[in-house]
């Protein structure tokens, strides 16, 4: 099974995936996820990631613990659904270089996120 070079773009398989890795990865599966990041849901997912991070980066009143409350539980209940919908689990990471949601690997990326506001 080979992958369209833009439906693997389209996906953002990142961190290093060697061409045998990326062949493996089911085209529909990536089809789904990726329309799923395109939908008001998906989108919704993402400022929810980025929201987590900059709540993490300063979480000294009592304020910004409770939105890292709220954005944890509010992650957990997506990583269940990307869970059973798509058969995959995600993660949250954040990293002095970048924060985003990845399988535990590091080797597919949901979102990605440089430091400065570079997205991949």
């Amino acid at each position: 099974m080979t992958i369209r070079k833009n439906t693997k773009e389209d996906f953002e398989v990142q961190g290093g995936c060697t061409e045998e890795e990326i062949e493996n990865i089911d085209i529909d599966r990536i089809r789904q996820l990726t329309k799923f990041l395109k939908s008001e849901a998906g989108l919704q997912m993402k400022e929810i990631i980025r929201l987590w991070d900059r709540t993490l980066s300063d979480y000294d009143d009592e304020e910004r613990k409770h939105k890292c409350n709220v954005c944890g539980a509010m992650w957990d209940v997506y990583k269940v659904f990307l869970k059973q919908m798509y058969g995959i689990e995600f993660y949250f990471t954040r990293t002095d270089e970048y924060f985003g949601v990845c399988s535990e690997d590091e080797k597919i990326f949901l979102m990605k996120e440089e430091r400065g506001g570079t997205q991949k």
